[in-house]
C-alpha cells in the first residue's frame, strides 16, 4: 500500500512540476514514478534499521517548515550583500546532538528528524555527525545566532 502512495505522490508531484498535461508528460510521470516507487519499496524491503516516530516529533517539523520563508528572505539578502560588495558569509557551526541507542528506533528517528529540521532552512544544512564529540557538524550561512535553546537538536 505505501509503494502505492509513493507512485501516486510522485506521479502527481511530477505532473504538477511539468506544467503541462501531455501524453509525453504523462508517461514521463509514469516511468519517473515508477523508479521513485521501486527505489522505495527496495529501500524499505532490504533495510535494516527501523525508525519510529512519536507525536512530539511533529512540532519541530512543522516549526522547521513554517521557518522556510523568513529563512529564505534572511538568505538571499545575506547572499545579495555578499554578490555586490564581495566577502564569504559562510561559517562552520557545531550544534550538541544527543544520539542515543544505535538500535533504537525512537533514537533513530529522533536523530533523522533533527538533521532533516537543521538542514531545511536555505541559511543552514549538516555538514557531518561526530558520533565521537556528541554533535552535528553544520554550514551556516547566517550569522546570527537564531537558536535561544543550545540544545535544538535535542
Amino acid at each position: 500500500m505505501t509503494t502505492i502512495v509513493i507512485w501516486c505522490v510522485a506521479f502527481g508531484s511530477y505532473l504538477i512540476f511539468a506544467g503541462t498535461i501531455s501524453f509525453n508528460e504523462l508517461s514521463t510521470g509514469a516511468v519517473a514514478a515508477t523508479l521513485a516507487a521501486a527505489w522505495a519499496y527496495l529501500i524499505s524491503d532490504r533495510s535494516r534499521q527501523r525508525f519510529g516516530a512519536r507525536r512530539e516529533q511533529i512540532a519541530p517539523a512543522l516549526r522547521a517548515v513554517a521557518g522556510l520563508g523568513p529563512a529564505t528572505l534572511r538568505t538571499a539578502a545575506i547572499l545579495t550583500r555578499a554578490g555586490l560588495h564581495g566577502g564569504s558569509p559562510g561559517r562552520a557551526l557545531r550544534s550538541p546532538l544527543r544520539f542515543g541507542l544505535e538500535d533504537d528506533p525512537g533514537a533513530r528517528s529522533r536523530r533523522a528528524l533533527a538533521v532533516l529540521c537543521a538542514s531545511l532552512t536555505p541559511d543552514r544544512f549538516v555538514v557531518h555527525l561526530d558520533h565521537r564529540r556528541s554533535e552535528a557538524v553544520m554550514h551556516a550561512i547566517d550569522r546570527a545566532e537564531r537558536e535561544s535553546d543550545p540544545e535544538w537538536l535535542q
